[in-house]
């Protein structure tokens, strides 16, 4: 049987990385000196072995509650094939019959970990100081993202992606280059979301929260000659065919299509809701074909295009202001 084709053209963005914004504009919270995060937040634990500088070996399985200070040069291992660097008061106790570990750690420590786990300690200086002041503007409007939950905030990218401390020169210089520096407008701290990949065009908020924002409206991310500044980024253009069994129509339902696909197929297949959608039948089968752009929710900064902005000369500041147009970093 021939296959028949039935077009739908989809332009919505997935709401992924650190969450949209929820009051942007309104007063926040100063910057906390010490950041509470949940460490292993998506992983089950049931014991969490400490390596001490001084070669003392702890496993906490919290039962007993236990609240240790680390260290720098202790290293943490929340599963057999997880382990990573930490410093600052490491609490594992139980809740609800799961383990659960949080840190307590300095600020500057914790963003200097926080770009490294996000753009990578190789990332241009331009471009690490950018991501420092969203980073920081994220934890000013945004400091319990988990209320009545351990912890403040989770080490994923729905807060912010944190790996471990680092020994990043560049990370730490980026963060001491942009000392208590956030996205104000008229004085007022303003959301910076960020996300991995926008595929040369990042959308407004209104496209993904539906609210309009006016530092958050789509912008061009190319250069001149028309070259995605994100070009580099595996993730500019993508496709997947994903079978039609029993899931949510796309075209209406775009982030229940999304979160359904990866809960059975992995949360790699749909990158982000940024795709045309087609519907092909064939052979009796009904399938959705994907053609996709970016990684991400696409609105504010888009890491990969910051890099290329940097490698391309722009800097810190000229690289936020495209992103975020109208918006200056200072220091609140």
């Amino acid at each position: 049987m021939a296959a028949s084709i039935q077009p739908l053209i989809l332009i919505v963005c997935l709401l992924w990385g650190p969450a949209g914004p929820s009051s942007a504009g309104e007063p926040s919270s100063p910057l906390p000196d010490l950041v509470t995060v949940r460490i292993g937040a998506r992983l089950s634990l049931t014991t969490v072995h400490v390596d001490l500088p001084d070669g003392r070996q702890l496993a906490l399985d919290g039962q007993h509650p236990a609240r240790i200070t680390l260290p720098p040069g202790s290293r943490v291992r929340l599963t057999a094939d997880d382990e990573r660097s930490y410093h600052g008061l490491l609490v594992v106790e139980q809740s609800n019959g799961e383990t659960i570990a949080t840190l307590i750690l300095d600020r500057q420590a914790y963003l200097a970990g926080v770009l490294v786990s996000e753009m990578g300690a190789s990332a241009p200086a331009a471009a690490l100081e950018a991501q420092a002041v969203v980073a920081r503007t994220l934890l000013a409007v945004s400091a319990d993202r988990h209320p009545g939950e351990p912890g403040n905030l989770c080490d994923l990218t729905h807060c912010q992606s944190f790996r471990g401390v680092t020994e990043s020169s560049a990370a730490s210089e980026a963060v001491s280059a942009t000392a208590g520096r956030v996205l104000t407008i008229m004085g007022r701290v303003v959301e910076a979301p960020y996300h991995s990949t926008c595929g040369g065009r990042t959308l407004a908020s209104a496209d993904v929260w539906g609210h309009e924002t006016s530092h958050l409206c789509g912008v061009s991310d190319r250069r001149p000659d028309g070259t995605a500044y994100c070009a580099a980024s595996p993730h500019g253009t993508w496709r997947a065919v994903v079978a039609d069994d029993d899931l949510p129509d796309p075209r209406l339902e775009a982030e229940r299509f999304r979160t359904a696909v990866g809960r059975r197929l992995g949360w790699n297949l749909v990158k982000s809701n940024r795709f045309t959608a087609t519907r092909i039948t064939a052979h009796g089968r009904a399938e959705w074909l994907l053609e996709g752009m970016g990684l991400g929710h696409c609105v504010g900064l888009c890491q990969q295009g910051a890099i290329g902005r940097a490698i391309d000369g722009a800097s810190a500041a000229e690289i936020l202001v495209a992103y975020y147009q109208g918006a200056t970093a200072a220091r609140p």
